[in-house]
């Protein structure tokens, strides 16, 4: 009877664990994860293989307080950790939330840092412009491919 009851706590025990277990077990925000999917989807379609467990990048929408800040990467150590405003993330539409993580996954996941470079039209070269100032932001269907082939070295 006794093990019956201890294998009985032990049965409830180990279901409350689980229950109460992280479901974002990859460390990325649920809402973000379509973000990094496309983003691994791209870097697959020119041959690069993203694997956001190996590169020790977690995620998360947090308040940042500098309101002039969309996003970052913070790189401790090998640990890499992409927050990304609420406030700018929840007013964002499909097209800025994915330029958004694309530029932060660039600093994060490819190693880029930021690149000023405009074209004659005055468009960015590319994703990894530091601020809006430096250029008009082109991101959009017609741009689109060209953008990431050039985040992705192509």
């Amino acid at each position: 009877m006794t093990r019956i009851l201890s294998l009985a706590c032990i049965i409830l025990i180990s279901s409350l664990f689980i229950q109460c277990s992280d479901d974002n077990e990859t460390g990325i925000h649920p809402d973000l994860q379509d973000y990094f999917d496309r983003f691994a989807f791209e870097g697959a379609q020119r041959g690069l293989v993203i694997d956001y467990e190996a590169l020790n990048i977690t995620a998360d929408i947090k308040n940042i307080i500098d309101a002039s800040v969309l996003g970052e990467c913070i790189n401790q150590e090998g640990n890499r950790r992409i927050i990304v405003d609420e406030d700018k993330w929840d007013n964002f539409n499909d097209a800025d939330r994915e330029f958004l993580i694309f530029h932060e996954l660039g600093h994060c996941a490819l190693g880029r840092g930021h690149t000023d470079l405009v074209n004659p039209d005055g468009t960015c070269v590319s994703l990894m412009h530091s601020t809006l100032e430096v250029c008009d932001r082109n991101y959009n269907d017609d741009t689109r491919a060209d953008l990431l082939d050039e985040l992705f070295g192509f």
